[in-house]
């Protein structure tokens, strides 16, 4: 956390593009993420990743909390042509359904629904 309203994060993979066989070619990953929340209703996500053999790319998303246990998410990869819409709706305490939807050029469309129990 660098403030109460800015979090950056990292991943790092295989920085030393190890392989596990000759026949392997994982490659090193690196991405960097920051989460900026102007507010409790809000917030907004970047994040670059530069994989080994490919163009650095950017994404960018918005998280937004309308009411009390719901959450409404946009998402977008302009470098991949990917988008993506979301929502999440909290039961009490135990309950969550989230939902998902994934638009890519190439890959088409994909939705996803998630309902989890939490004891």
């Amino acid at each position: 956390s660098i403030s109460k309203y800015v979090n950056i994060h990292t991943h790092i993979f295989n920085p030393m593009n190890s392989r596990f066989t000759d026949q392997s070619d994982i490659g090193s990953r690196f991405r960097l993420g920051i989460t900026y929340i102007p507010s409790s209703k809000v917030k907004i996500l970047g994040e670059v990743d530069k994989l080994e053999y490919r163009k650095l790319s950017f994404r960018a998303g918005i998280v937004y909390n309308p009411i009390e246990n719901l959450s409404v998410a946009v998402g977008a990869n302009p470098s991949n042509g990917q988008y993506s819409l979301g929502f999440g709706y909290t039961i009490g305490n135990k309950f969550s359904i989230k939902g998902a939807y994934s638009s890519h050029q190439h890959l088409g469309a994909t939705p996803a629904v998630s309902i989890q129990y939490q004891k």
